[in-house]
């Protein structure tokens, strides 16, 4: 049965750690992120109204000078299934099909068809 942060779609901190590890990033690295993430707590300010304090459970932190290397750490694997599809854009013999910045995304192929493809290759590894 799936668990009930899979249904709502929170991606377990879990799946990033195994990512840096298997890419031979020291053990007490991976220690020292995983207290800093999973003791995370914060609270919204907005328009002097402020929220109870929660715990963070998915995400990179916002503004963190991390964020942006360990989002690409965790989204390479879509990237490099986006390109092994051969879908998308080409420059030459380069792929061009997915841009990547930060936490942002931009998908390009030069049909609808390839498009959809590209969105069901996305879908895939958002499940997994």
């Amino acid at each position: 049965m799936e668990s009930d942060s899979n249904k709502l779609g929170i991606v377990s901190y879990c799946k990033m750690f195994r990512k840096l590890l298997s890419r031979q990033m020291p053990a007490v690295i991976v220690r020292f992120l995983l207290n800093m993430y999973t003791g995370h707590r914060t609270h919204v300010l907005w328009n002097s109204c402020e929220s109870r304090w929660f715990n963070v459970c998915n995400g990179v932190k916002q503004g963190g000078v991390l964020s942006p290397v360990l989002f690409c750490v965790y989204i390479d694997g879509l990237l490099i299934s986006l390109h092994r599809a051969g879908l998308g854009c080409h420059i030459g013999h380069m792929f061009v099909g997915v841009l990547a910045y930060a936490d942002d995304l931009v998908l390009l192929a030069p049909i609808p068809h390839a498009m959809r493809s590209m969105l069901q290759c996305c879908e895939q590894y958002a499940k997994e």
